[in-house]
């Protein structure tokens, strides 16, 4: 059953000027385009959320209504929104102030669009871009790309001075580049480590070879000359020599000299792929070095409703829960995104008490990583992994929409 589309507002233009503001259903116009109808005539869209007066137009029998989002793309030029559909949750993000995602947030209220949760954004998203705001809507009436396109085509960011950002804003940005910079090291390390032992592989095949090619070498250069003293011989000796014969003996000279130049060829192109491994190796050093050099401190809390939140979680984890570290962003998660936190304390005192009992399973190619849901307050879609680290656990607190970096992340450790 396809989803019925809202209508849209569109700004009605003639010469450049503005006639009306409408909300109407889009409509599919005899050559393909989308369009609106105004006072018993279908104009087309010139943009997303405009409307053009000067030109063509039809009839509203000419131009049945759409059933479902047009594929056709309006031109909207760069968003400053990225909508990712590939958790259970819709999720919209938002780059910019926080004035910008209350316009934002006010024109898919105003458009009747359910909007779960928003707040700063402290992950990766499908495109591995990481933003500044995230809008949880809701799954069951969330809109398209190319209702969304019409509903924020007029929506741009506020005229304030660069330094206006809230404090709020600031810790998020500042989360997320701390977090970024983690994995960017914890990358680095592990290409380092694939170029040293591919380095150490080649270098021992390189050794193989060139004594290889030195060997062969040496034996071709030896039968070519035994080869050449005995036609020299046969020359010497016999008035008249066999044409065939000295003909043959040329022939397998010929072959042990092309034998000889193949195996310095082989010498020489093994040769090269250690430069190109040489040169791939130093570019990692000095990625993992730039890594490295970079702050990797955890930013503290930028209000005091934030600062009593993550101290009474911090009260809890070493009163309640002794043995238990949060790793990458399992706090911030916990503060932002667990609602009813009953379940997840439940399982980490159980964890702590009884770790058979929490009936994890295993995390596929995370050496020793377990998993398990628990809930949020919102559903069930809530993720807990740990793995035992000597007399602790190493703890990371998500949800199913961030399985993807999560696993990538585990299998890192």
């Amino acid at each position: 059953m396809n989803k019925v589309l809202r209508p849209i507002e569109v700004t009605l233009e003639r010469d450049g000027t503005v006639v009306d503001r409408i909300d109407r259903l889009p409509r599919r116009m005899p050559d393909g385009s989308i369009g609106v109808e105004y006072m018993g005539l279908v104009y087309p869209l010139a943009r997303a959320g405009r409307a053009a007066m000067d030109g063509r137009w039809c009839y509203p029998s000419e131009a049945p209504i759409c059933l479902e989002a047009p594929e056709l793309s309006i031109g909207t030029g760069r968003t400053f929104w990225t909508l990712d559909r590939s958790g259970t949750r819709p999720y919209l993000f938002v780059n910019g102030s926080e004035a910008l995602l209350a316009e934002t947030l006010s024109r898919l209220a105003s458009a009747a669009v359910a909007v779960e949760h928003h707040g700063p954004s402290f992950r990766e998203g499908e495109s591995g871009l990481l933003h500044d705001w995230f809008v949880r809507l809701d799954p069951t009436d969330a809109p398209g790309d190319w209702e969304l396109a019409q509903l924020l085509a007029d929506v741009a960011e506020p005229d304030v001075p660069p330094d206006a950002a809230t404090p709020e804003l600031v810790n998020a940005r500042l989360r997320r580049d701390h977090d970024r910079l983690a994995t960017r090291l914890v990358n680095a390390e592990r290409e380092l480590a694939t170029a040293i032992a591919a380095a150490d592989a080649n270098q021992a095949e390189l050794d193989g070879a060139r004594y290889e090619a030195e060997r062969a070498s040496r034996r071709l250069e030896t039968e070519a000359a035994f080869l050449r003293a005995g036609i020299s011989a046969l020359r010497s000796q016999t008035p008249v020599v066999d044409d065939g014969l000295v003909a043959d003996l040329n022939e397998r000279v010929d072959v042990l000299t092309a034998d000889r130049d193949d195996a310095l060829a082989s010498w020489t192109k093994a040769e090269e792929s250690v430069t190109q491994l040489r040169i791939g190796l130093e570019a990692a050093e000095a990625a993992l070095a730039e890594a490295s050099a970079r702050p990797n401190e955890r930013p503290a809390p930028a209000t005091r409703k934030q600062a009593r939140a993550d101290a009474e979680l911090q009260t809890v984890l070493r009163t309640l829960l002794p043995g238990i570290d949060l790793v990458r962003g399992s706090a911030d998660f916990i503060l932002t995104e667990v609602e009813d936190r009953r379940d997840l304390y439940g399982k980490l005192r159980l964890l702590i008490d009884d770790p058979v009992s929490v009936g994890g399973k295993r995390v596929h190619a995370a050496d020793g990583w377990l998993e398990v849901h628990m809930g949020t307050g919102r559903g069930r879609d809530g993720r807990l992994y740990y793995k035992k680290s000597g007399l602790r656990w190493s703890v990371l607190v998500s949800d199913k929409a961030a399985q993807p970096n999560d696993f990538q992340w585990l299998k890192a450790q």
